[in-house]
Order: structure tokens, then sequence, then C-alpha cells
């Protein structure tokens, strides 16, 4: 199950999504975590940046993976 976390850099938890990015693929887990600079525990859907990446991620999602990039 692929999990798209956005965080905002200034969120305690941050520092647990950072480890966990690299401990959790490396465990063949699908995790991506974007931060959102500046920004604490709050709704980060409001940062342009934040909402078109959600957007991308469930874009890609929705793609078969036989037409995404790097797969077969």
């Amino acid at each position: 199950m692929p999990l798209l976390a956005v965080v905002g850099a200034r969120d305690g938890s941050a520092p647990l999504w950072r480890e966990a990015s690299h401990t959790w693929p490396a465990a063949g887990l699908r995790l991506e975590v974007h931060e959102v600079p500046q920004r604490g525990h709050e709704w980060l859907l409001e940062d342009a940046a934040a909402l078109a990446r959600v957007l991308e991620w469930l874009q890609v999602l929705g793609t078969p993976l036989s037409s995404r990039p790097g797969t077969r």
C-alpha cells in the first residue's frame, strides 16, 4: 500500500517522517514524504506546492503500472 505523507517541516513528527522516508522503502514499503517548509502541525493542502504534489501522486497512482516510467 503506497503512502504519501505531507508534513510541515516544523511539525514535531517531521524527524520521524524523515527517518521513515529512508527505512520504510529499504524494508520494501512504498513511502514518499513531502515536507512543507516553514509549516508545523496544521492543514497543509492550502500550500499550492503541497496540493500539487498530492494531486500528482494520486494521478500517478491511478496510472496502470505498465504505463509508469521505469516499469514494465
